[in-house]
């Protein structure tokens, strides 16, 4: 049975098969468009990119930009290494914020991940645009793994790290479910970790917390040189959120941390990190959505 050649199938492929596609497919984004113009309060995007290959060889990279509620992808670019100046991503996600400003959409809220030039891009030439960060949950467990992990490597028992590895991670997690999208809420809770690990859980009574809250700023401006802004004073969270009971004895299953131990200096330089802390701030904050979704 005699079949297509190819060449005629390619032929017939690129005069009427992609032209159908292409015209359904900008009848699908212009109706896309359509119906979030004039939103009230703007709107919020997801951004974020992939690459041709991993690593730092990666020459093609298709940065997407998806809607932040409806979850409906609105623009994507693909940009080349070496055809622009900068990062692929900060390019991507430039070009496709100027055309969906083209296109009559008004961006109120951009949500990337924690590249440092798009945070340069945002700030500088886009600081009418709220930019918050995808380091979610997800993200930011792996860097308190990691750091963490290069802090003791060597200097405390492996399976006593991985448990307090556990005990951050889980802590982060139930900063980000409690702080009801407030992030002033949210880093007095991670900050309050602290407190916790020193079997230390009601700090509202009492002038031992204010000694306790100076004394680790006093640590904080001693390693830095300089009072550094976190660890935040409480201002609404004077407690931990656990039940009134807690195990106390010998019996436990990770031991708590005297304030003057290596284990406490790890992870209290974890917990105040800078640039950690940055990621749960006002400017930064990203309680109410998903910005994972994204991810591939």
């Amino acid at each position: 049975m005699p079949t297509m050649h190819g060449m005629t199938f390619r032929k017939l492929r690129q005069q009427f098969i992609f032209p159908i596609i292409r015209n359904k497919f900008l009848a699908e984004k212009d109706a896309l468009f359509e119906s979030f113009r004039g939103v009230d309060g703007g709107i919020t995007v997801c951004g974020d990119g992939q690459y041709d290959s991993p690593g730092h060889s990666a020459k093609y990279c298709c940065y997407t930009v998806m809607h932040g509620v409806s979850e409906k992808i609105l623009d994507f670019r693909i940009v080349q290494r070496g055809l622009g100046v900068g990062d692929l991503e900060t390019r991507g996600l430039r070009e496709v914020l100027k055309s969906l400003s083209e296109k009559g959409l008004h961006v109120t809220n951009v949500i990337t991940d924690g590249i440092l030039q798009i945070k340069s891009l945002m700030r500088k030439e886009l600081p009418c645009i709220r930019h918050s960060l995808d380091d979610d949950q997800w993200h930011l467990s792996k860097i308190i793994t990691k750091r963490l992990r290069n802090a003791l490597r060597g200097k405390e028992d492996p399976d006593v790290i991985s448990k307090w590895i556990k005990v951050l991670k889980t802590h982060l997690f139930y900063a980000g479910e409690n702080c009801n999208a407030n992030p002033e809420v949210l880093s007095e809770i991670w900050h309050s970790l602290l407190f916790h690990i020193c079997n230390f859980h009601d700090w509202g009574t009492g002038s031992y917390g204010e000694f306790f809250i100076e004394k680790l700023q006093q640590r904080r401006s001693r390693s830095s040189g300089v009072k550094a802004p976190y660890p935040m004073p409480p201002k609404s969270i004077f407690k931990c959120g656990h039940r009134d009971f807690v195990n106390v004895g010998e019996n436990r299953s990770i031991k708590w941390v005297d304030s003057e131990s290596l284990m406490f200096s790890a992870i209290y330089n974890v917990v105040t990190d800078t640039r950690l802390c940055n990621c749960c701030n006002v400017h930064h904050c990203n309680c109410l959505l998903p910005p994972g979704c994204l991810e591939v």
